[in-house]
């Protein structure tokens, strides 16, 4: 957004324009360096060391590619470093940056051939769906997740739970959003799942749905599961409003709740900061891991906080299982992790919290530093969430380009647990 370069790619002569934004500096103090990446993973870079770009000027550069995959997703990073120190600017500082897709993302089918079977077993109010190494146990009536098991390691003991809602960041309080989107709040605590699509073989694997009662029949919610003969957990999500007058809404997704000894994490997304749908140029594609304690920050005042946008994929991690979640129909995901639930993040009205500086913000009884590491892991795994605005923090809304009109939604995601290296 601050950078003082736009980048251009013409993907049929292979050539990079550099258009310099200075309406007096010369672009000179400067090296191009372009990196080509495969799914992730750098495969060529290359220098180009004379560039000598004029003010409000543009030049444009031959880029000798290698052949590009047709399987693979592939990704050009294009950046200007500086050659030498220039003033408060040292040396070997990127001063810009662009990248462009040269072959887009696939998902992975949805199928997974197999000759091994699943066994379907009714016991003590559940249905226990085991494979060769996945064990699932649903509520008979509800549908809903007792346990999950993979080789003997639990992956949880809860429901996968929808989601409508955020903790309100400062912008969503200065704009009242915890007053007019709070149907969606209501919506995301008293949804009551129903088993109306009993567990059954089929070539692709035990197929079930559950459909979710929202307060008031405001909308409804339909989720597709079919476990996998690998153990993968296929979930298509279907969302649809029954009223023409609701608020848009915080958030599109689901979030599933795991031990705490899921401590690691890894992405193929945007990052490695945070990133929302209107914060994200700023932040490369890329591959990128981490602590999950790490993948939160403490605001003064707790809010939403450690999205991650444009995700292709994303890890989880015990000593003993990675899950990966993967998108299955070619849209991105959004996807967030932290070492508690929810409720450590949302607001919490008291007058003993910090008073805003307009004064125009409702005040919390809570602070950062009193979030606390909880004994569950909460993994948001999103369809869209609505962007964090900004244009002042007293009022204005999002763009509306960036939020989420309440209308029909549907997304598919895949989550495969598989073993550690190291650990049979």
């Amino acid at each position: 957004v601050y950078q003082s370069v736009i980048f251009g790619w013409d993907d049929a002569k292979k050539e990079l324009t550099v258009f310099n934004k200075n309406f007096f500096a010369i672009l000179d103090n400067v090296i191009l360096k372009w990196t080509l990446f495969e799914n992730g993973t750098e495969v060529q870079n290359q220098i180009i060391n004379q560039i000598n770009v004029t003010a409000q000027n543009q030049k444009k550069y031959s880029i000798e590619l290698p052949k590009i995959s047709k399987t693979k997703e592939v990704l050009l990073l294009v950046q200007l470093i500086t050659k030498r120190e220039n003033g408060l600017i040292p040396k070997n500082h990127e001063i810009a940056f662009d990248q462009f897709i040269l072959n887009k993302f696939t998902s992975p089918s949805k199928t997974v051939a197999s000759n091994k079977s699943l066994s379907i077993a009714i016991e003590k109010g559940g249905f226990i769906i085991k494979g060769e190494k996945t064990k699932l146990t649903i509520d008979n009536k509800t549908g809903d997740i007792i346990e999950w098991r993979y080789n003997g390691e639990l992956i949880t003991r809860q429901p996968i739970k929808p989601n409508f809602w955020r903790a309100p960041t400062d912008n969503d309080l200065g704009n009242g959003m915890y007053k007019w989107a709070d149907i969606w709040k209501k919506a995301t605590e008293n949804s009551k799942s129903v088993l109306i699509k009993k567990p059954k073989k089929t070539p692709e694997g035990v197929v079930f749905t559950l459909n979710y009662q929202l307060p008031n029949d405001i909308a409804t919610l339909t989720l597709d599961y079919t476990l996998r003969f690998n153990g993968g957990l296929l979930i298509d999500y279907t969302f649809k409003p029954l009223n023409d007058s609701l608020p848009n809404i915080p958030r599109i997704g689901v979030y599933l709740t795991l031990p705490n000894d899921y401590t690691q994490t890894e992405w193929y997304g945007r990052g490695p900061q945070e990133t929302y749908w209107d914060r994200k140029s700023g932040a490369k594609i890329g591959i990128y891991s981490g602590e999950i304690k790490q993948q939160f920050h403490r605001y003064p005042r707790p809010q939403e906080t450690g999205n991650k946008t444009d995700l292709r994929w994303m890890n989880v991690e015990s000593s003993k299982i990675i899950l990966t979640i993967n998108s299955t129909d070619n849209q991105y995901l959004n996807g967030s992790i932290w070492p508690f639930s929810a409720h450590e993040l949302d607001f919490v009205a008291g007058k003993d919290g910090g008073q805003s500086a307009s004064g125009l913000v409702p005040v919390t009884s809570k602070h950062g530093a009193d979030i606390k590491i909880g004994k569950t892991v909460q993994w948001n795994i999103d369809h869209l969430q609505m962007g964090v605005g900004g244009d002042t923090s007293w009022g204005r809304l999002v763009h509306d380009e960036y939020t989420i009109h309440a209308t029909e939604y549907h997304y598919s995601f895949i989550i495969q647990p598989h073993l550690t290296s190291g650990f049979q």
